[in-house]
C-alpha cells in the first residue's frame, strides 16, 4: 500500500533512496560525486529531508537559498530534466496522497525554474 509523504521518516526514506539511485545514474552520478566526494553524505542528506519537510509539512528547519547552491553547479538543462524524471518516477512509484501530489508540483516548478536561471546564467557567460 502506497502511503503520503506526511510525516519526516517518510520524507527522510524518500530522499535516502533518491540519492541511492542519483549516485548510481549515469548522467547525476558524476554532478553529485563532483559536489558531494565519496564520503559522507549524511549533512546533505539531512539538509534535503529539512527543504522538504519545510516545503511539505510546513517545518521551519530549511533556511532557504537552494537555488544558488544549485547555480554553482555544472548543471545543464539534461542533468535537470534527469533529476526531474528520476525523482517523479520514485515518487509515483512509492507514495500517493495529498502530500504527494504537492511534491511532484514542487518539484516541476523547481526544474523549470533551475533551468531559467541556467538559461540566464549560460546566456550571461
Amino acid at each position: 500500500m502506497k502511503t503520503d509523504l506526511d510525516s519526516r521518516p517518510r520524507i527522510e526514506d524518500l530522499v535516502q533512496e533518491f540519492y541511492n539511485r542519483a549516485r548510481t545514474d549515469a548522467l547525476l552520478g558524476p554532478v553529485f560525486f563532483g559536489a558531494l566526494g565519496d564520503g559522507d553524505w549524511s549533512h546533505h542528506l539531512g539538509v534535503v529531508n529539512n527543504f522538504w519537510c519545510t516545503v511539505l509539512l510546513g517545518e521551519r528547519s530549511y533556511p532557504g537559498g537552494f537555488m544558488w547552491k544549485h547555480l554553482q553547479l555544472p548543471l545543464r538543462a539534461e542533468h535537470v530534466d534527469r533529476w526531474r524524471a528520476l525523482f517523479t518516477d520514485l515518487v509515483i512509484s512509492t507514495h500517493k496522497g495529498p502530500m504527494t501530489d504537492e511534491a511532484l508540483r514542487r518539484v516541476n516548478i523547481m526544474a523549470e525554474v533551475i533551468k531559467a536561471k541556467l538559461e540566464h546564467k549560460n546566456g550571461l557567460l
